[in-house]
């Protein structure tokens, strides 16, 4: 199992939660969502390490943006929101991975390699940025 993988998974997983949180922050005490978020994010990659099933990780992230869909769809407001476009470059960003994992040996490993650099680097801005926000 690549690293790049293990990496990207637990930081979109981190992202996913973080996007969530920021719509639902006033109600939910922080510390207890991130301890939470954490725990979530370790038992995916537990899971992905046992199982090395990466499609695995593919359906409960797909859960985990669904949900996040749902909570922002429920506390939408009337004007285009900054975090549906969060949520549609995340969206975009999930859909080039499973590209990536499905193809895996049709895609030249250059190219697979640069779009999971950029895939990890785009989690990782969307966790700081929304992290950012939220605090």
């Amino acid at each position: 199992m690549p690293l790049s993988m293990l990496i990207t998974a637990y930081f979109s997983t981190m992202a996913l939660m973080a996007l969530a949180y920021s719509t639902i922050w006033k109600k939910i005490p922080e510390h207890s969502f991130w301890v939470s978020s954490q725990i979530i994010a370790i038992v995916l990659l537990a899971v992905i390490l046992v199982f090395q099933n990466m499609q695995l990780m593919l359906l409960i992230q797909l859960g985990l943006f669904l949900i996040a869909i749902v909570i922002v769809e429920a506390s939408k407001r009337k004007k285009f929101s900054k975090m549906r476009m969060v949520y549609l470059l995340l969206f975009l960003f999930w859909l080039v991975n499973l590209l990536i994992i499905g193809h895996r040996g049709q895609v030249n490993l250059g190219l697979r390699i640069s779009l999971q650099v950029v895939s990890v680097l785009i989690f990782l801005f969307v966790y700081f940025r929304v992290t950012n926000k939220i605090k």
